[in-house]
């Protein structure tokens, strides 16, 4: 519940805009206990123009993300987001079957990066607005993401899609 209390702070006290993208991600980073947090726009995105980071924060100098993700194994997970609903939990050790080896080692050696060993990934659920992707990385340690990580992910989504859906009009 203070994670919802804090994301609601931050959607009513700043304007959009990157700032408040950024301030979103740094109270989930801080929340979930991970070294980075990313936003992914697929405003515009096609199949030649890719989702793209639209604000990322933590420990962003060390392993910079891709300008766009367009690799095979970003690719895999969009499509696994497409066909399931809800969170996204992945181990870079432990390789789902919806992943071929080579998607697998793309994602997180070429476009995550190789320090990169937790990832959790959820959509922003919207009726209008553009489809986004959130993000939350953990480098150098293990983590297996339990119930309580998706369902908290998924509700912070789904506050976050209201907005940006009410920021339409």
């Amino acid at each position: 519940m203070a994670l919802l209390l804090a994301l609601h702070e931050v959607l009513f006290e700043e304007p959009p805009g990157r700032a408040r993208d950024e301030s979103l991600l740094e109270t989930l980073r801080e929340d979930f206990c991970v070294n980075r947090a990313a936003l992914l726009s697929f405003e515009g995105a096609t199949a030649e123009e890719p989702p793209r980071p639209a604000a990322i924060v933590g420990d962003v100098a060390e392993t910079p993300l891709p300008d766009a993700f367009d690799g095979s194994g970003a690719g895999a997970l969009f499509d696994l987001h497409r066909k399931h609903s809800g969170a996204l939990t992945l181990t870079k050790f432990r390789r789902p079957s919806a992943f071929s080896d080579e998607e697998w080692t793309h994602l997180w050696e070429a476009e995550l990066g190789a320090s990169f060993t937790a990832l959790l990934s959820v959509e922003i659920v919207t009726r209008s607005a553009p489809r986004a992707i959130i993000w939350l990385l953990l480098e150098h340690a293990s983590r297996e993401w339990n119930s309580h990580d998706r369902e908290l992910a998924e509700e912070a989504a789904r506050l976050l899609g209201r907005a940006a859906d009410k920021a339409l009009g």
